[in-house]
């Protein structure tokens, strides 16, 4: 992976927030977490990869991508960058929200578009959330986009949740953030069990066969 210069943004922004006390309490800068020195590599190293047109790209040679774009936005903001980004407007002013199905690009164009005071428009597609993870994001696009319709699929009762029988830790990353607040001890005891298990010896994000948590 050394073509990359360096690890992916979306890696960088999730290690960054990983370190906040709590999962989504922003109210502590990221500039407070780390030196002067640190932050202003870690700046140079995002606005590096800004490319003509506005977006971000995965290294400073490949082209713009949303997800990229909507990385390094969050890693600015987080950095309380005072970087100029006037340019990115209009590459986010450009993006459609209808460009694609997947709840998570939706979620990061109608982020970016909001950051940036872009006028509404198109449509969303209609919403089809199946996996957790499609689940976890129409639920943030109703905080974004309020749409009844899109509110109405983005509920649902957290006790109706339901993992595989196999689990992976991706899976079971947005059932935690989905039943966040309702877990009983019990039940946070049997996950950080799981966890460790997996820290152990981890296949594919899951515990060894054999290995597995009460």
């Amino acid at each position: 992976m050394g073509w990359l210069r360096g690890p992916p943004l979306s890696c960088l922004f999730n290690r960054r927030r990983a370190t906040r006390p709590a999962p989504d309490d922003y109210s502590m800068p990221c500039c407070r977490l780390l030196n002067r020195e640190a932050a202003e590599k870690l700046e140079h190293y995002v606005l590096e990869r800004q490319k003509d047109g506005g977006g971000f790209g995965l290294t400073p040679r490949l082209p713009a991508t949303v997800e990229d774009t909507y990385y390094a936005v969050r890693i600015l903001e987080l950095l309380e960058s005072q970087a100029d980004l006037s340019s990115s407007r209009a590459y986010v002013c450009g993006l459609e929200q209808s460009l694609s199905r997947r709840a998570k690009l939706i979620y990061e164009v109608l982020y970016l578009r909001r950051k940036f005071a872009c006028p509404p428009t198109g449509s969303l597609p209609p919403p089809a959330p199946g996996l957790l993870e499609e689940t976890y994001y129409f639920g943030e696009i109703a905080k974004i986009w309020h749409n009844a319709a899109i509110s109405a699929t983005a509920g649902y009762e957290g006790a109706a949740l339901t993992l595989p029988a196999d689990p992976v830790i991706r899976e079971v990353h947005y059932f935690l953030a989905l039943k966040a607040g309702d877990l009983s001890p019990p039940e946070k005891d049997h996950w950080i069990q799981w966890v460790q298990a997996c820290q152990r010896r981890c296949f594919g994000g899951a515990p060894p066969r054999g290995r597995r948590t009460a």
